[in-house]
């Protein structure tokens, strides 16, 4: 799989935690009390989706994502 950048892997981290979460779910849990734009994030989320780490399920006009890979998969790879 492809290399994710120190953010997206940010929010698959949170991904992981949460199971389930909307792009609001996901600002609400990142450190610090300066926030991440929605649209930033929801960028994060896009790339994390093409390298194939995120699906998500259609809620009408939004999406509630969730990580396509198993978490002991993402965390083995710290372990090489």
């Amino acid at each position: 799989m492809e290399p994710l950048t120190r953010k997206e892997e940010e929010v698959l981290r949170i991904l992981f935690k949460l199971e389930r979460a909307f792009v609001k779910d996901i600002i609400a849990e990142m450190p610090g009390k300066k926030k991440p734009a929605h649209s930033t994030v929801a960028t994060f989320i896009k790339n994390l989706k093409e390298k194939g780490y995120v699906d998500f399920e259609d809620f009408g006009s939004t999406h509630r994502y969730f990580p396509a890979i198993p978490k002991e998969q993402f965390f083995q790879k710290d372990l090489k």
